[in-house]
């Protein structure tokens, strides 16, 4: 429903309960000798049917909000352009280097210790090599355990 029609019947309840409120008020009074003991009863009635009232009269007087029609928003699906192979560029690389990524490439994948013993370098200077390369983003080194995969990055 509107607003304005919920604020119109809010209202409209709200006079009946002080009406019912007055009458219940008067009925007492008169069948009562001396001080009316209702007092509280009487305010609370009143203050519901103001409070009621009061609500109506906001819901009337205030604005429906009016909702816009937006129109549907197309999606648009942009497809991946493939990025072009990059030439591998072995000159730029020293011969430790040069020799790791080769067999690298040779095998796809290659545990780390496992090419440190077929290059038969130190840890140290695997690590060293294989840093350079990754910065490079011939490699991408995942850990596995204890050890590290190296993987050719394509």
């Amino acid at each position: 429903m509107e607003n304005r029609k919920i604020g119109i019947i809010l209202t409209g309840i709200g006079f009946l309960t002080g009406l019912t409120t007055a009458i219940f008020n008067y009925s007492i009074n008169q069948l009562s000798t001396g001080i009316s003991i209702m007092k509280v009863q009487s305010t609370i009635g009143y203050l519901t049917a103001i409070g009621t009232i009061g609500l109506g009269a906001y819901l009337i007087k205030k604005k429906e909000n009016k909702f816009i029609d937006i129109p549907e928003i197309q999606i648009m699906k942009f497809e991946k352009e493939e990025e072009p192979k990059k030439e591998l560029n072995l000159s730029e690389l020293n011969d430790e280097e040069s020799k790791a990524i080769k067999i690298i490439m040779a095998e796809k994948s290659i545990l780390q210790k496992d090419l440190m013993e077929k290059l038969n370098v130190s840890k140290v200077k695997m690590t060293r090599i294989l840093n350079k390369l990754e910065e490079k983003t011939l490699i991408l080194r995942q850990r596995q355990g204890m050890n590290n995969l190296v993987v050719f990055n394509e």
